[in-house]
């Protein structure tokens, strides 16, 4: 029962991603996506 919530803490994680890349540097960006999908995979799979 705990697998939406993570999925939706996941989505805006990449929702508020999403408008930080038009005014950052996209290197910064891709590290934060990256740190972002790690996150909400150990999210995921500790369920």
């Amino acid at each position: 029962m705990s697998s939406p919530s993570a999925g939706t803490v996941v989505l805006g994680e990449f929702r508020t991603l999403s408008a930080v890349r038009f005014t950052e540097d996209p290197g910064v960006v891709d590290e934060r996506i990256m740190e972002a999908v790690e996150i909400g995979l150990r999210a995921v799979l500790n369920l």
